[in-house]
């Protein structure tokens, strides 16, 4: 069940999170006719109900000041091909669906991706640094690269997209603790607690700030995603 009360942007975002359970990715024309399928009194052409508004559709997509843009929720990687993302999927199963069934269900399988990711980059020499509480200062920029998944040579929009990734992941994970001792198995030799996972939240803004002249120069001579 979906909240009755939502912007035109957030019915193409759910319109997206409902392509994504049969296919990952996306055209343009396929999350015009599904908008228009889900929401035809919004998305048709005037006067004409039963013919989708393709120009509307694709100003969300093309709109960089928009929330699904913006906010990261739906990335292009390639010619009118798309993908909601990790933040995007969480928006709309906490802020758009009522339906606690589905929102349980669709919150583990976010859990398991988080649980995945984060596995993912506790055995980065970086994330080693900062378990074990070492001086993160000598940390060199190729260093967090590997740490953020990314090569030196990304472009602005997919670095944007790898944080607000890793932030949603860790917020996830923060709240599967209830109590200050407790700690997340990620396999028969990685554990984490809570504090450790908040000294991830410190270390990002930390590296942040401490490659701020580098993050700004990726800004600057690479501001647009490359097409596949």
């Amino acid at each position: 069940m979906i909240k009755s009360k939502i912007s035109q942007a957030d019915k193409v975002l759910i319109s997206a999170y409902e392509l994504a359970k049969n296919k990952k990715v996306f055209s343009a024309e396929d999350l015009t006719v599904k908008s228009w399928e889900l929401y035809k009194d919004d998305f048709c052409l005037m006067g004409y109900k039963d013919h989708p508004n393709s120009n509307q559709i694709y100003t969300f997509l093309m709109n960089k000041n928009g929330p699904l843009i913006k906010n990261g929720w739906i990335k292009k990687i390639g010619q009118k091909q798309y993908k909601i993302s990790d933040s995007g999927t969480n928006y709309v199963i906490s802020n758009l669906l009522n339906n606690k069934d589905q929102k349980k269900s669709q919150k583990v399988n976010i859990l398991r991706e988080a649980h995945n990711k984060i596995a993912y980059f506790l055995r980065s020499e970086v994330s080693q640094k900062i378990l074990k509480s070492e001086d993160l200062n000598k940390v060199s920029f190729e260093q967090i690269c590997n740490f953020w998944g990314i090569s030196t040579s990304v472009t602005y929009p997919a670095l944007t997209e790898k944080f607000m990734q890793l932030d949603t992941w860790i917020s996830l994970l923060l709240k599967e603790f209830k109590s200050a001792d407790k700690y997340i198995n990620f396999d028969e030799k990685i554990t984490l607690t809570k504090k450790q996972l908040n000294d991830f939240l410190k270390a990002q803004k930390f590296f942040k700030e401490k490659f701020d002249k580098e993050i700004d120069y990726i800004k600057k001579r690479r501001p647009k995603q490359v097409n596949n």
